[in-house]
């Protein structure tokens, strides 16, 4: 639509409505045009508010054919993907990455207290789930299940989760599957923009704010930047019956990149440092094997705490630094070259509950557990198009980590290098594509032990190949049918072969076995999709067998220190079977109305002890009603709506009670409310929530948390989310 006399125009929303303001009186010529349809102008004399109705006729023309030919560069096609972006993802904010990726069919988190989330795909977390972030694999000390990944969801404007064995591309211990966190792709529009994040819960306390800035150069357009930052602080998390001592946690990130890009080659370098102190649960930490025995046993925690934002032993402190340069090559026949460098620095403190037993200040304000690893990697990628109805990928990378660690000994140090090659092909015939991929690796693993001031070491070296194969079938253009079918294998982890002591994070003693084997998984995965105008279903079916399982076994047996009393925990392995379903859908009532609903559930079975396997997500349903009203026209125009959910979670009855502390909690249900709306602010649209979490506060314990033996899950939760977008100059 233009108005001739005012030299100005606009475009309707999707509803095909539009409104010019601050009109003078007068008389104006307005022309409306569409695509498609005849073009249609007429006069207004204006004098007032007015509004008009406009049928535009359909226009019958002969266009010469055109034929487009794109190249699409999509990795793990096969694959089933899942992806939280925009308004989903801004509904998730505020939340660690772990509880982020919940909205997902088929995720859930292993948690320790209230604040740390690990993500579980398919029942499978840690070392057996690979996290990308800004491109490189995120190494920090993964293996405890209380060490979340250190990465800021602020960062990245979409988080995607794959599922299934995708180690040929990102790492043969990838058999759970990958979660990509890549930061937003950089500023191509001149000028300079951004983006402000509030948030604030009422449980905790919590605060939130994140802000983004970026530009791109009008007289160097390759040229472009960002910086962003976030601050997080929270106070002791609040139970329907009374606060979790020692619960709060602060966060402090920042990340900047900068990038020059052209259509021939570009490059871009990423800068992330990520801080955060993090309080343990007090009532974890007990004296006596009494004392915990009845802690476990009893309906609340002994240790009571009123509201504080002091965080006290024990607690968590963890930076981590991450420097990746990004380089591409484009050939003239499609071809690509990616050339990635990184390295990461991981410090992490643990102070324990009681402080040691000296004089020394400096020894008292020392951590009693204090690991540094540094990892250095690289990767080159060659990327070809066309080969016939071929397509495909061919790479090597290195990976080099170093640990060392000071304090009392939980694990020794270690110095690790991994070598691999890896080649992926797709091969693509009218409804049908074809995907296979073959990678080698190679890994060396010595580890340091000091006895008596002599060094020893025990070297170690693992090696094996892996492979996927996929199939995917475009059977209708609504129905689609997507296979997988992957070996992968994992070397023990350094904690599991030589834990030997407090894992303070956790409240547990454990024990390593130096013995294990390297696990070895086969996995098969089948999803149907269907989509039209008003349904959306997504089902997926999987199965994997993994030799030589490696897990934390409890032992029911009590260890008593001058720290405290701590339940005791193995490390064993044994052949394993997983199974399972998830199930995504959506139905489009009419314009107004919404329904949502996610269905999880996996099983494992432990072949060699003949019983459930122990730490298992148990079934998981989310159901939502959605109702966007249109009955005020700036209702539709600001897309207003109004959210109840519920989410029912089944008690595992299909766990090893008999060698558990505590048997699996009861089922349980939350009740959800959610009201949004995009607010014009200044010509911005400002995006604000209101969530009610856990509305009835009801009192509940979930299995998948560590600290279920010792205190409830948190209640009710009113979580406030604004989103300012700067779309042009600040």
């Amino acid at each position: 639509m233009a108005v001739v006399e005012l030299n100005v125009g606009t475009i309707t929303d999707k509803n095909g409505r539009f409104s010019i303001e601050n009109v003078c009186k007068g008389k104006y010529r307005v022309v409306y045009s569409y695509i498609g349809y005849k073009s249609f102008s007429t006069n207004y004399n204006i004098s007032k508010n007015y509004t008009d109705v406009v049928l535009l006729h359909t226009d019958t023309c002969a266009l010469p054919s055109i034929t487009i030919k794109g190249l699409k560069n999509e990795e793990l096609n096969t694959f089933t993907k899942s992806t939280l972006a925009n308004k989903d993802l801004d509904r998730s904010r505020g939340l660690s990455l772990g509880e982020s990726l919940t909205k997902l069919s088929g995720v859930s988190v292993l948690q320790t207290g209230p604040s740390i989330f690990k993500p579980v795909i398919h029942g499978l977390h840690s070392n057996r789930i690979v996290i990308l972030n800004a491109g490189l694999r995120q190494e920090g000390q993964q293996w405890g299940s209380e060490h979340a990944p250190e990465i800021d969801p602020y960062v990245s404007d979409k988080l995607v989760v794959v599922k299934g064995a995708a180690g040929v591309r990102y790492g043969a211990d990838a058999m759970g599957g990958v979660v990509i966190a890549e930061p937003r792709a950089l500023r191509t529009k001149p000028g300079v923009g951004g983006e402000i994040n509030l948030a604030g819960f009422s449980n905790n306390r919590q605060g939130i704010s994140s802000a983004l800035v970026e530009g791109n150069f009008k007289k160097i357009p390759a040229l472009s930047w960002r910086i962003q930052g976030t601050l997080k602080q929270a106070g002791n998390s609040r139970t329907p019956n009374y606060y979790m001592a020692n619960t709060g946690f602060k966060e402090q990130n920042f990340s900047y990149s900068i990038g020059y890009n052209t259509k021939k080659a570009g490059s871009e370098i990423y800068y992330s440092y990520f801080d955060t102190q993090l309080g343990i649960f007090s009532g974890s930490h007990l004296g006596n094997q009494d004392d915990l025995m009845r802690a476990i046993a009893a309906p609340e925690p002994r240790i009571k705490a009123g509201f504080t934002y002091d965080i006290r032993r024990p607690y968590q402190h963890v930076t981590h630094e991450l420097l990746r340069s990004k380089s591409y090559w484009n050939f003239g026949d499609g071809s690509k070259l990616n050339l990635i460098l990184g390295a990461q620095f991981n410090n992490r403190k643990e102070y324990d509950a009681h402080r040691p037993y000296t004089d020394n200040p400096d020894a008292l304000k020392r951590p009693q557990l204090d690991f540094s690893l540094n990892t250095y990697s690289s990767e080159l990628v060659y990327e070809h198009k066309n080969f016939g109805k071929m397509s495909g990928m061919w790479g090597i990378n290195y990976q080099r980590q170093d640990n060392a660690w000071a304090g009392r000994l939980l694990i020794p140090n270690f110095i690790s290098h991994n070598y691999a090659a890896f080649a992926i092909e797709q091969w693509k015939w009218q409804k049908t594509e074809l995907e296979a991929g073959i990678r080698y690796d190679y890994r060396s693993l010595n580890v340091y032990f000091n006895e008596g001031g002599v060094i020893s070491t025990v070297p170690y070296t693992f090696s094996n190949i892996s492979g996927t194969m996929g199939l995917n079938r475009n059977i209708t253009e609504q129905l689609k049918w997507r296979n997988n079918i992957g070996t992968t294998f994992r070397p023990p982890s350094v904690n599991e072969l030589y834990s030997q002591g407090l894992h303070h994070g956790t409240a547990t003693w454990e024990y390593g076995d130096s013995n294990l084997k390297p696990e070895q998984a086969y996995k098969a995965l089948s999803t149907l999709e269907f989509q039209n105008k008003k349904i959306l279903i997504e089902a997926t079916v999987y199965v994997q067998l993994i030799d030589n399982f490696i897990y934390l076994r409890p032992t029911n047996e009590l260890i008593q220190t001058q720290r405290g009393a701590f339940p005791v925990f193995r490390f064993v392995q044994g052949d394993a079977y997983f199974y399972g379903a998830d199930l995504k859908s959506s139905y489009s009532i009419n314009k107004n109305w919404e329904i949502n609903a996610k269905l999880s559930a996996v099983n494992a079975w432990n072949l060699t002890e003949k019983s459930y396997q122990i730490f298992i997500p148990p079934y998981r349903a989310d159901v939502a009603i959605v109702y966007k009203p249109d009955w005020k026209e700036w209702m539709s125009k600001n897309e207003v709506f109004v959210q109840l959910d519920g989410i029912f979670v089944a008690r595992q009855f299909r766990a090893p009670n008999e060698i558990d502390y505590a048997p699996a909690p009861p089922a349980y249900f939350l009740a959800n409310a959610e009201i949004g709306t995009n607010l014009p602010v200044a010509k911005q649209k400002m995006f604000i929530s209101l969530r009610v979490a856990n509305m009835f506060d009801e009192a509940y314990r979930d299995y998948m948390n560590r600290f279920r033996y010792f205190t409830d899950e948190p209640g009710r939760n009113i979580m406030l989310r604004i989103k300012i977008p700067i779309n042009e100059h600040i």
